[in-house]
């Protein structure tokens, strides 16, 4: 999810209302981009607080924002063998025959996002350095991910009348393969709690957006043929915004997200998210008027 616009004035003013709603499409680097995947954002972004000149108080402001994305979707295959013995081993006179289904699994994994953030901010930079903020920013998220995987699989069956050399013994044998496609769909909500700094930079012909924060998140899924499962791990989040706002308004965003501690078994925290998305931005400055004393 991307922070920041370039649509506002270079010149801050005190305890402006800036509103900005951004539309556009994500990447996906194993799928076709389609226009059914499209990506939103609503800015609200305070940049002061405070009417003061001076003091802690003129170096507050912060940023709220609604969003929804998709991030890349993530390949993934295995081989597994499945063993099956047909026939009756308790007669003699029949012939076994020992049946070996080599399968290869290729699956894809993607998240569909919705969310809400809320930036506090601390300036570290002076008011004069109407170019550069740098600041301390505390990180308060909530977000839905629909996690959609899809295993489609492929069969090669061998059928010997001797025991293969390659199956372990004792025998483990099952005759319940699995469907050649499957789907499994799960919804998580997640909360995200923590801090980190933020970079912008402005010109006559630009923005550019850093930011950086680590935390806690705690997650709660459902779906997937489960009840309510809840987990939770360390988190970061790197992530970049440049926007072009003195003709087009056109902005290229990317974000990774992921966890310190990565179980391969859970999906949710197996591996980390990117994101890549073109968006065009629209200022809704008159809304912010109406709000503004």
């Amino acid at each position: 999810q991307p922070f920041g616009t370039s649509s506002y004035d270079r010149t801050e003013n005190k305890g402006s209302l800036h509103f900005v709603y951004s539309l556009g499409t994500n990447f996906d680097f194993i799928e076709n981009v389609q226009v059914s995947k499209t990506y939103h954002d609503l800015k609200i972004w305070v940049p002061r607080l405070s009417r003061a000149e001076t003091g802690f108080r003129s170096r507050l402001g912060f940023e709220f924002m609604f969003n929804r994305f998709r991030t890349f979707s993530t390949p993934d295959s295995t081989d597994t063998q499945f063993r099956d013995v047909d026939g009756d081993p308790n007669d003699s006179t029949a012939v076994l025959h020992y049946i070996t289904n080599n399968v290869k699994e290729r699956s894809t994994s993607r998240f569909d996002n919705l969310g809400l953030t809320l930036n506090p901010m601390v300036r570290l930079t002076g008011k004069d350095r109407e170019d550069v903020m740098i600041a301390l920013i505390g990180n308060l998220e909530w977000q839905r991910s629909a996690l959609s995987k899809t295993i489609e699989r492929t069969f090669d069956m061998r059928d010997d009348t001797i025991p293969p050399e390659d199956w372990p013994t004792p025998y483990n044998t099952t005759d319940l393969l699995p469907e050649n496609k499957e789907v499994i769909r799960t919804t998580t909500d997640n909360f995200y709690g923590g801090g980190g700094f933020r970079l912008m930079y402005r010109d006559d012909f630009g923005t550019l957006n850093l930011r950086a924060c680590a935390g806690y998140a705690y997650f709660m899924v459902v779906g997937g043929g489960q009840e309510l499962v809840s987990n939770e791990a360390a988190y970061y989040a790197l992530q970049a915004e440049i926007i072009e706002h003195r003709i087009s308004g056109v902005k290229l965003g990317a974000e990774i997200r992921g966890f310190f501690k990565r179980p391969d078994a859970d999906p949710i925290l197996s591996q980390p998210r990117f994101g890549l998305y073109i968006a065009k931005e629209f200022r809704l400055e008159k809304i912010g008027e109406l709000f503004t004393p």
